[in-house]
């Protein structure tokens, strides 16, 4: 094994961890396993997965959907750190949780994304149908969203809960549709034009 699977391996390993932590933080601590499947605590599972079959439709799919959420709660996140304030109020929750809850939460919204992020230009392979990942990845947590409802509210599918924009109709109808063909597909060309322009010789 060379010095890039072994690398690759590592942190497919590690993404792994992360998700399996995730979850148990999820069952024994939070108690509230609806929580594992907002697209945020799961992806780790599917990423690391990803990375020791070396799929690149998967992590560039996976990617492109994580990305919008991801960068928001980052950004809220250390708006807090640095200055106090949540400057979105997506991450605010994590003042009320645990510390191991808080290390948990941390590492699947801060962590996950640029690990995935390199190891793609070490996999270095282009998937321009990455983007139809989210055709196979929506309809499979369709029945997870619609059984806990809209009081739960997974992915925002029912409706937005943004205070300052008004209420969308079919709304379940129009958002899962913008969402591939506005965020994930340019996403999805952006990616592909990076790792060929910048993949990691082997």
């Amino acid at each position: 094994m060379n010095k890039r699977d072994l690398f690759l391996n590592i942190i497919g390993i590690f993404l792994i961890t992360i998700g399996i932590f995730r979850l148990l933080q999820i069952i024994y601590i939070a108690e509230d396993f609806s929580r594992y499947f907002w697209l945020c605590n799961f992806a780790p599972l599917i990423l690391g997965a990803g990375i020791l079959f070396r799929s690149n439709f998967v992590l560039i799919g996976e990617f492109s959907i994580l990305f919008f959420g991801q960068i928001f709660w980052t950004i809220d996140f250390f708006s807090f750190v640095f200055t106090g304030n949540f400057l979105i109020g997506s991450s605010a929750y994590i003042v009320h949780e645990s510390i191991i809850s808080q290390i948990a939460s941390v590492s699947v919204h801060v962590l996950v994304l640029p690990i995935t992020f390199i190891a793609m230009f070490f996999i270095g392979k282009e998937n321009k149908n990455a983007w139809k990942f989210s055709f196979i990845l929506f309809p499979a947590l369709l029945p997870f969203v619609l059984y806990y409802g809209r009081e739960i509210n997974l992915n925002f599918f029912f409706y937005h809960g943004l205070d300052f924009l008004p209420e969308i109709p079919f709304y379940s109808i129009i958002f899962p549709l913008v969402y591939i063909f506005l965020v994930v597909l340019p996403f999805n060309y952006l990616i592909n034009f990076l790792v060929k322009k910048f993949k990691i010789n082997q």
